[in-house]
């Protein structure tokens, strides 16, 4: 799609001034003179510099303008600014002022103004802009009816297998803005008390593709993706006072945050008017479709209070600690039951008018830091975070997407109680180090964890690990750091039917059997719930051979084993290496290199069943295996390099990425209609990037950059890739309408051309 494109120059203009620029740059002359002046200035005081110019983009891409705001072709004003002002170091009334604009001509626009007196006040404000893109050619049918209601086309027609809607589609760009600003104060008080205070406000604005869906169960699911409005603020604030002496710091604060969702709800019109199966809340001979809602993310509250602080006592230890109470808050009023009146939803009125949500945080942290004597250190760490929900609970008879009457008794498993999670955590570690030889250290350590939570499958689990560290320094051109741990995790009981249990009205569960009721296959195990071990190993070595090279690698490898998971994640692996190199063989002249390799597996285990039909639950012919992998392969090189010392520079860049994943399913001998498209497609990402910039010093105070920027990035995903919205294969009670949105393909070319005016102030 071609959008609606920014005011930019002509090219025939452009071009003249692009090509003014090339005759001064062939330039061969010497570098600039300067006077003893400007060298002690710029000894004693940082450089001010505003930069002009203009951006050419040689395509339309939402994949190239995501967060950068370059998403259309065309010409764009370059703008950045730093402005530095410092009084000399003696001036008996010290004052700092700087203020810094970036990429002021595009929507990732940024600005930072600052002005204090040392040691005495100062204050500070903020503000950036920052476009998100969410896809590639999106498409919807549906008319927008204000903001957050959508209708149908007036010739629309019922849906049914093989319904073309190609004529009803339109493109939507799917994308918002965030937008912050903010500010502080701050201020050294007597009695060596430090204040300051802070304010964030965040606006979010535009559309983006969620899911809605009518139904009644999983197997008559009727579905669509619709271009919802994004249209909420978030603000912060915080205080803070601080009081120091030399063995003693305090530090107070309060911390608070406002987010409001100016968008309450979502409502759409049914378009599949053909697929009756009695249930439906219209009427088919009058096509009346009936409708959809769904609330939105509600508005709340945040409240914390820290206090922390710091102590030194003798035998070179220290001792710190913060305590932080907090409490969440969120009363937003309840939708009612469903949207449509010919529904019966008077049944069981809702139980309250709002959720009336608290949630109450306790964090504590302790530390030690000690090294009672030569070669030895002794590091203990304390952790207590508790989150108590004390949100009410109610039972609520839902109706299930809009499209079913209310259920007339509470022995309904639609009769569900709200289940408000709490959990408390402890968290020990203890790190013991020795100098074994000179410049050549060995830690071991030892950390503990226990978390218990309410309302769910395990309620106590608890984790131990022991590790050890080396790090050597043996030569000064060489340095060492390897560290391995392992650990495992343990639950006292898995019980995995308590989510239903706590979650049922007690009217079902009087007739409810846990061992022929439930919704996880029994075998299940939640992997962060579930008995693992874990073991980690990893490496990094930094070399500097000679004076003019660098050399780091690194190696990290990890596994987690889940080997009492019959069901569920049963293994995960990750790997990580990587090598980058520096030289520099003359003073004008600085290259790198680099490369890391990245790998992700995991396998899990599943059971297909039905639970209208528990006997397959038992069936060893419906089980499966999956098994997912990630490569990745980043290279990336560049160099600078002064071709007229201190008049003409050149750097070029340049950035390879390749990422592949698999995903593949094994299904048991005799599985019931096997689907045919196993294992699925393989996903991949593949970037190029190449840059160039030259850089003339015309001036003492002019400076003059062209640069150009190549990118083409090409990403395979099965999930998006071929489902269009206009291929429909509805069967008789289910159907999708996908957005259209495809895997991001595109080339980049972007030219640069800018004047920097550097100066003193």
């Amino acid at each position: 799609m071609k959008r609606a494109k920014p005011d930019r120059w002509q090219w025939s203009a452009a071009g003249r001034i692009l090509s003014a620029g090339v005759p001064i740059l062939l330039v061969a002359a010497g570098p600039p003179a300067q006077d003893e002046e400007t060298k002690r200035r710029e000894l004693m005081t940082q450089q001010s510099e505003i930069e002009l110019g203009f951006l050419w983009n040689a395509d339309d891409s939402n994949a190239f303008g995501d967060f950068t705001g370059l998403a259309n072709d065309g010409f764009y004003v370059l703008g950045n600014t730093d402005i530095r002002h410092r009084t000399a170091w003696d001036d008996p009334d010290p004052m700092n002022l700087r203020l810094r604009g970036l990429n002021l001509g595009l929507d990732s626009r940024e600005v930072f103004a600052e002005w204090e007196r040392p040691g005495r006040y100062g204050a500070f404000f903020t503000f950036d802009e920052i476009p998100k893109y969410w896809n590639e050619q999106g498409r919807t049918f549906f008319n927008k009816q204000g903001d957050s209601a959508f209708t149908l086309p007036s010739t629309w027609t019922a849906i049914a297998n093989g319904t073309s809607i190609a004529p009803f589609l339109r493109e939507v760009d799917s994308r918002y803005m965030r937008r912050t600003f903010g500010g502080g104060i701050s201020a050294v008080l007597p009695e060596n008390l430090d204040f300051s205070a802070e304010y964030d406000h965040l606006h979010r604005w535009g559309r983006y593709f969620t899911g809605a869906t009518m139904g009644l169960t999983g197997g008559n699911p009727r579905a669509v993706t619709l271009p919802e409005r994004v249209d909420d603020t978030t603000q912060t604030w915080e205080t803070a006072l601080d009081w120091a002496i030399d063995a003693l710091q305090l530090d107070f604060q309060y911390q608070g945050s406002r987010y409001e969702n100016h968008e309450d709800s979502v409502t759409w019109v049914n378009p599949y008017t053909a697929v009756t199966t009695g249930n439906e809340p219209w009427d088919a001979d009058a096509g009346y479709p009936g409708q959809g809602r769904k609330d939105q993310a509600p508005d709340n509250w945040f409240h914390q209070i820290i206090a922390s602080g710091g102590y030194n006592l003798p035998w070179n230890t220290r001792i710190t600690g913060n305590a932080a109470f907090g409490w969440m808050l969120q009363n937003d009023g309840f939708l009612p039951y469903t949207v449509n009146s010919a529904l019966v939803s008077t049944n069981f009125p809702l139980p309250r008018s709002d959720l009336n949500g608290r949630i109450d945080t306790t964090l504590l942290n302790f530390q030690v830091h000690s090294r009672p004597i030569e070669k030895t250190r002794f590091d203990l760490r304390y952790r207590y975070d508790d989150r108590d929900n004390e949100t009410p609970r109610d039972t609520y008879v839902y109706i299930r997407n809009d499209s079913e009457d209310q259920d007339t008794t509470l022995a309904s498993p639609e009769a569900r109680r709200n289940r408000p999670y709490s959990f408390t955590q402890h968290h020990l570690d203890f790190e013991a180090g020795y100098e074994i030889f000179k410049r050549t250290e060995l830690t071991l350590g030892y950390d503990w964890t226990q978390t218990e939570r309410d309302l769910q499958e395990a309620k106590r689990v608890w984790e131990n690990g022991v590790g050890a560290e080396l790090y050597s320094r043996p030569v000064s051109w060489f340095t060492a750091r390897t560290h391995y741990r392992h650990a495992w995790r343990d639950n006292a009981s898995y019980k995995g039917v308590e989510p239903q249990w706590e979650g049922w009205s007690p009217e079902y569960l009087a007739t409810f059997n846990p061992s022929t009721q439930f919704e996880n296959h029994p075998l299940l195990r939640k992997y962060y719930l579930a008995k693992a071990q874990t073991d980690a190993v990893g490496a990094l070595f930094t070399l500097t051979p000679i004076e003019t090279v660098g050399i780091g690698i690194n190696v990290d490898w990890a596994r987690d084993d889940f080997y009492n998971s019959d069901l569920g994640l049963t293994d995960r692996e990750t790997f990580a290496s990587g090598i980058d190199a520096s030289w520099s063989p003359i003073e004008r002249l600085y290259t790198h290199a680099f490369y890391s390799y990245d790998r992700f597996t995991s396998q899990q285990k599943g059971w297909s069943w039905n639970d209208s039909d528990l006997n397959t639950a038992r069936t060893l012919t419906r089980r499966w295996q999956g098994k997912d992998k990630d490569r990745g392969h980043t290279v990336g090189t560049g160099f600078h390099v002064d071709l007229i010392p201190e008049r003409l520079g050149l750097d070029t860049q340049y950035l390879f990425s390749w990422v592949r994943g698999t995903i593949g399913v094994d299904l048991a001998q005799g599985f019931p209609s096997p689907p045919t498209d196993f294992p699925y497609p393989n996903e991949r990402t593949r970037i190029h990037s190449a840059s160039v910039r030259l850089d003339f010093q015309a001036t003492e105070q002019i400076e003059l950059r062209v640069g150009y920027l190549f990118e083409r990035m090409s990403t395979r995903d099965w999930a998006l890739d071929g489902v269009e919205p206009g291929g429909l294969n509805c069967g008789t009670s289910s159907c999708v309408i996908d957005s259209g949105q495809r895997s991001p393909e595109d080339t980049s070319h972007l030219v640069s051309w800018s004047v920097v005016y550097k100066f003193f102030w």
